[in-house]
């Protein structure tokens, strides 16, 4: 899955790393997307009894273009066996380490259910 979810990311052209931006700091860039697995729900049921939750991150400089948070959350639930959390899109401001510049971030989270192995 987490193959697809990078592949997905990739086509909006954005530099996509995994688990965090520290490789990108110290550089130009100013825009890209992080996504990350953060756990694992255990719910025993007929059907799957494991939900993989992914965290995606979309940074840009200044802000978010509007509509693109939706655009990439409709990629990745395109993907087989994954579907957005019922949560909201969450927006953070903040200033680019060790510089006055700005940045915001658009946060969602999607699901994957799976059958424990």
């Amino acid at each position: 899955m987490l193959d697809q979810i990078q592949e997905t990311l990739e086509t909006f052209g954005l530099p996509v790393c995994y688990g965090s931006d520290a490789r990108l700091q110290g550089s130009n860039d100013w825009d890209y997307i992080v996504f990350r697995r953060s756990e694992t729900d255990v719910i025993p049921s007929a059907k799957t009894d494991l939900t993989d939750r992914y965290e995606v991150y979309i940074v840009r400089q200044d802000f978010v273009p509007e509509g693109e948070p939706e655009r990439v959350l409709d990629a990745l639930v395109a993907i087989k066996g994954i579907r957005p959390a019922k949560e909201p899109i969450r927006y953070n401001y903040m200033f680019k380490p060790d510089t006055k510049a700005g940045m915001e971030v658009a946060s969602f989270t999607v699901l994957a259910p799976r059958k424990r192995v």
